[in-house]
């Protein structure tokens, strides 16, 4: 039985690739404005050279966790550590040729670049093998980083967000499960989707994955089926969200 993995996607990948220098920046948050603020007609430059950046310094970390036998998995990116982590379990079983791995990362141009990065280096080929050659990427619009002041950011993420991470979730079920065993991996991503994707996957009966920061021990969650169904997000969510998003980033 193959497997199909969810997996969603943050901004670990520069996280941990500019873990030591910010990339010359003050902070993680400027490199990402610097991103996000790149102006249309200078044809991705900014883009293209801190993607290739992340590239080299997140494989430079790789090659080190192979040649040292799996040590310093926490340097690596979320998704990627996890994905290993889930590859070196013996009740899941090994990650194999026949296996399928989608990235959904968030509607921004830092999720973009941390899910191609994420997907090239998932795909390589490392002692004549990939992890998985199999990986699409998905953008989830209107998922965005939700701030309690931003009510726009927020009315975007109840009303847009919720809805297209859901399709999208379904869509890759119902084109790829039958007969595959699926997996939600919510070791990536923002926050506030962990309480979503995890209703989400119990309703779809998918098995369920996390990998905390400092740690190499799996959490598995398996698939049982919750009675609770989101209708209308937009309604039902905003009679409480703003008790239930504190007062920082999430």
């Amino acid at each position: 039985m193959a497997k199909v993995i969810l997996v969603t996607v943050g901004t670990s990948v520069l996280e941990k690739a500019f873990d030591e220098d910010n990339g010359g920046f003050n902070n993680l948050d400027d490199l990402i404005k610097e991103l996000e603020n790149e102006p249309r007609n200078n044809e991705n430059r900014i883009y293209e050279t801190w993607k290739t950046n992340a590239f080299n310094r997140m494989k430079a970390k790789l090659e080190i966790f192979y040649n040292n036998n799996g040590e310093g998995v926490e340097r690596l990116s979320a998704e990627l550590a996890s994905l290993l982590i889930m590859h070196g379990d013996q009740e899941i079983g090994n990650i194999t040729q026949e296996d399928k791995i989608f990235l959904l990362h968030s509607d921004s141009i830092a999720g973009k670049l941390c899910a191609e990065v994420n997907k090239e280096i998932i795909s390589m080929n490392i002692n004549d093998q990939s992890l998985c050659p199999y990986v699409n990427i998905i953008k989830l619009d209107g998922v965005k980083v939700v701030t309690y002041e931003d009510e726009d950011i927020l009315g975007l993420f109840i009303d847009q967000g919720l809805q297209s991470f859901q399709d999208n979730v379904e869509n890759i079920i119902n084109e790829h499960g039958n007969n595959n065993k699926i997996y939600m991996n919510i070791t990536g991503g923002y926050k506030i989707l962990v309480p979503f994707s995890t209703i989400l996957a119990h309703n779809l009966r998918m098995n369920i994955v996390y990998l905390y920061e400092k740690s190499d021990r799996l959490i598995k969650l398996p698939s049982a089926y919750l009675a609770c169904k989101i209708e209308n997000p937009k309604s039902k969510l905003n009679e409480g969200i703003s008790e239930a998003i504190p007062n920082n980033q999430i």
